[in-house]
């Protein structure tokens, strides 16, 4: 072949998918998806640098290796305080339009305007749509979401390499050279620690309850938390920052960015303790609402076993004069 190529393009695209998967013992379909979510990482980390920091969900699977669940969107929090400051709406909202152009410019991905939207300053859902080589899984569409949003902060992070299955098993096999691929070495980038995701998605799944229980409004993706929260909970940096003062700064700077750029959306604890959070300590009546949902949630998303929705109140509960 003449000239390096970048592997989505390459004539073997899915033989390689298809031997990757069989590698790792994952879904083709889960692969092929993963391989975009690494080349949307790579153009953020390329584009925007040390301002955008990997959280959420899929960066705990991805990037730190602690979930067996599926991952579906990049949650990104893009840092208005970096250099040079973004220091009006307009300036963030310009920063994450110009992401979308550089997403949408990757070979192989198409943005999806109706199923987008933007918060106007404070952040974008984007979608990216690609070929798949695969029939699809039932609720895995060949899409991305992208979710860029200032609601996060910025300590503590960690820098790390980033790679895609598909790539590691070609860099592996030595295969990279051979084909003449370009564009599948693994890259580094700032990920938010588990530390901090595990008090953001304690204030996530409360305040979600909260609105179940006051407006009907269904968890949803959301009940996905539950079990994510289970494995951080069981995590030994997560108990020591939890008894340590991080804990109260970690809240305090949280609830800060909340309210300043959601007060109308943002429902924290009292105290911001949640100790006495129905999320996490659901009176029976609750409990029966939450988890046939959990349950449906999980069987679509992990492949491998899940906790059940009691082994997640019990960790809960054994941290609960902590928490």
């Amino acid at each position: 072949m003449a000239g390096a190529v970048r592997l989505s393009e390459h004539p073997d695209f899915a033989a390689f998918l298809t031997a990757a998967a069989a590698d790792s013992g994952l879904p083709e379909t889960f692969v092929e998806k993963d391989y975009w979510i690494t080349e949307i990482l790579r153009t953020i980390a390329a584009t925007l640098g040390e301002r955008a920091i990997f959280k959420g969900g899929t960066s705990l699977s991805k990037g730190w290796s602690l979930l067996d669940r599926f991952s579906e969107d990049i949650d990104l929090f893009v840092d208005p305080a970096a250099e040079p400051p973004l220091g009006s709406k307009r300036a963030i909202d310009r920063t994450m339009k110009e992401l979308n152009g550089d997403v949408s410019a990757i070979d192989g991905l198409e943005f999806v305007r109706a199923e987008s939207r933007t918060t106007g300053g404070r952040g974008r859902i984007d979608t990216f749509r690609y070929h798949s080589h695969f029939p699809p899984l039932e609720g895995f569409p060949a899409t991305v979401r992208l979710e860029p949003g200032i609601q996060s902060g910025k300590q503590p992070t960690a820098r790390v390499k980033i790679s895609s299955i598909v790539g590691d098993l070609l860099s592996a096999r030595g295969a990279a050279d051979e084909l003449d691929i370009e564009g599948i070495e693994p890259f580094e980038m700032d990920l938010l620690h588990f530390r901090r995701t595990f008090v953001e998605k304690l204030f996530a799944i409360n305040g979600k309850v909260e609105r179940l229980e006051k407006e009907g409004v269904s968890l949803g993706r959301d009940v996905r938390h539950y079990a994510d929260l289970h494995v951080l909970a069981g995590r030994a940096e997560v108990i020591g920052m939890l008894e340590s003062d991080e804990y109260e700064a970690i809240r305090l700077d949280y609830d800060e960015k909340s309210r300043t750029y959601f007060p109308n959306s943002y429902r924290p604890p009292p105290d911001l303790r949640f100790t006495s959070s129905n999320a996490l300590f659901p009176p029976d009546e609750l409990r029966a609402r939450i988890e046939p949902g959990y349950e449906e949630e999980c069987q679509r998303l992990f492949f491998r076993p899940h906790p059940g929705f009691g082994e997640v109140l019990e960790r809960f509960a054994a941290l609960r004069d902590l928490l």
